[in-house]
């Protein structure tokens, strides 16, 4: 796999203003699909959901080999909504599964140093965090949806 943009890079975004945030990611997505990345778009709530259901019906380890199989894994809506202790733990090991091996994209309209209360563990958000700013991005878009241009696959660089 061709280096450049998507390699093993991590990237948060952080807004105040969501309305436009999932159009980015598609965009971003397109992009890296069609340069040979495999990639996989998520809500974080549907992934926690998919990953219990999994673990209920016997095929966790399956899901995790596919989604350590991705390039690109891109989670949007990070800490919308609150995640019980089970939940986060199944997201921990996504995320350190990931660590140094895939590139992630996040979603999130909420500081650092509210994780702990998302995932109802402050030493697991902490890790989280630790993972995740570990070689990563952190980009901070605060204009107003009405404001951004949509950048088009032509302009992201590869």
């Amino acid at each position: 796999m061709q280096s450049g943009f998507f390699a093993r890079a991590r990237w948060f975004w952080s807004t105040k203003y969501t309305k436009c945030q999932g159009e980015w990611f598609d965009v971003y997505g397109v992009k890296a699909c069609n340069l040979g990345y495999t990639t996989k778009f998520y809500p974080v709530t549907e992934l926690v959901l998919k990953l219990a259901t999994a673990r209920k019906n016997g095929t966790l380890e399956r899901l995790l080999r596919d989604l350590r199989s991705l390039d690109l894994l891109i989670l949007d809506e990070w800490g919308y909504v609150p995640i019980d202790k089970d939940g986060s733990q199944l997201l921990f090991r996504v995320i350190s599964d990931s660590y140094e091996s895939k590139s992630l994209i996040l979603t999130t309209n909420l500081e650092f140093s509210k994780w702990g209360g998302i995932f109802t563990d402050v030493q697991m958000a902490a890790a989280m965090i630790d993972l995740l700013v570990h070689h990563g991005h952190l980009l901070i878009l605060t204009a107003k949806a009405t404001e951004w241009s949509m950048p088009s696959c032509a302009e992201i660089p590869n």
